[in-house]
């Protein structure tokens, strides 16, 4: 006789489905995937924010975590039902990274502040580094954007941009490297998109 059992984190992650924009289907891919690591860690990171390192090392490994879900090309029609122009579509994907793991993340920033307020800069960083990475990531994705398939040819600048997060003197490159991708990704995405101009 099967059994008609649904574990409770099943519950936690429907409800985190909810919380993340329809269009942000990267997040709700990668939350899905991975709902196990994540929300243990945002929840120890929480409410043990009254250790110093707790949040920090949360916000890395939720800061890290996302950086994976940008690596395969999802198929055009995700791309055309949206009836957007390159820029805009590309605007949409950024301002979507941006609020998803800013919904992860403020909550920590916040519980870190309470606690930790003399070095409240310390956090607000960390954040702030992982908002240009996440920005960059998404941009490299669109500029060697390909229907359905995993985007290797944007492997070599996904690493760099990863590598920011350890090797602050890289992020400057990063920040170039955004600007000049973002050109490419606007050029690339007019292929897809040229009848939403």
């Amino acid at each position: 006789v099967p059994l008609n059992y649904t574990p409770k984190i099943a519950a936690a992650n429907h409800w985190l489905q909810r919380l993340i924009p329809t269009e942000a289907i990267e997040w709700k891919s990668g939350v899905r995937k991975f709902i196990y690591i994540i929300l243990p860690t945002w929840l120890i990171g929480f409410f043990t924010a009254f250790w110093i390192g707790s949040v920090p090392i949360a916000l890395f490994i939720l800061g890290v975590l996302p950086l994976g879900f940008y690596n395969h090309g999802e198929p055009v029609e995700f791309l055309l039902i949206q009836e957007k122009s390159p820029k805009h579509f590309l605007f949409q994907k950024i301002k979507h990274v941006l609020y998803t793991f800013s919904l992860l993340a403020l909550p920590l920033v916040a519980m870190f502040m309470v606690f930790h307020f003399h070095i409240w800069y310390m956090v607000f960083i960390e954040y702030f580094v992982f908002c240009i990475i996440l920005c960059y990531f998404v941009i490299v994705k669109y500029a060697f954007y390909e229907p359905n398939q995993e985007l290797n040819a944007a492997s070599f600048f996904s690493t760099l941009g990863a590598l920011s997060c350890i090797l602050p003197f890289l992020l400057p490159l990063t920040i170039v490297l955004s600007i000049r991708f973002y050109f490419k990704a606007l050029q690339n995405l007019n292929f897809y998109l040229y009848d939403f101009h």
